[in-house]
């Protein structure tokens, strides 16, 4: 996954990937809003915290591309934040988590998730 390599931390609709905790990722997750949206999930900040950053935010951003489309404005939160999730539930699951069991993860959930999406 050398292409991986290339790919700085992703950020957007209220999800970070990073490697590390950070006070000011810190700051921006205690400071969750009181959202008033339509959408489906728990409208809130996520950050996922891997050493396979450059590898998630490599498949988030083939995902943007793939999906591009079939998401819009408010349903990008419930895609993007739901992806994130699950993979913060997978690695709090599973803390040896190897990255391709990460990203396959992520992967699959992904499909669960647009089919939801686009029969909203």
């Amino acid at each position: 996954m050398k292409e991986a390599e290339k790919v700085s931390e992703w950020g957007g609709a209220d999800v970070i990937i990073q490697k590390k905790m950070t006070p000011q990722t810190k700051k921006w997750l205690d400071n969750q809003n009181t959202v008033i949206s339509s959408q489906n999930t728990d409208p809130m900040k996520r950050a996922v915290i891997t050493p396979y950053f450059h590898e998630l935010s490599w498949l988030f951003m083939q995902l943007m591309d793939i999906y591009s489309g079939h998401y819009d404005y408010i349903s990008k939160y419930d895609l993007f934040g739901g992806l994130a999730q699950t993979a913060i539930d997978a690695i709090n699951e599973n803390p040896g988590i190897s990255c391709e069991e990460l990203l396959m993860t992520v992967f699959n959930k992904s499909k669960d998730l647009i089919i939801q999406i686009n029969l909203m």
